[in-house]
């Protein structure tokens, strides 16, 4: 596997997990800002 397939294949790992992740929370959470975090979704 050369560099670039390897970095396109981490890529699309990247973006699935994140999107299981996203789809794991409500969007109507999206917004809120947890204290501990100081930061969201959005």
């Amino acid at each position: 596997m050369s560099n670039i397939d390897f970095l396109i294949s981490q890529t699309k790992n990247t973006y699935n997990w994140f999107d299981e992740i996203l789809g794991s929370i409500p969007q109507e959470k999206w917004f809120e800002t947890p204290p501990v975090l100081e930061t969201n979704v959005i």
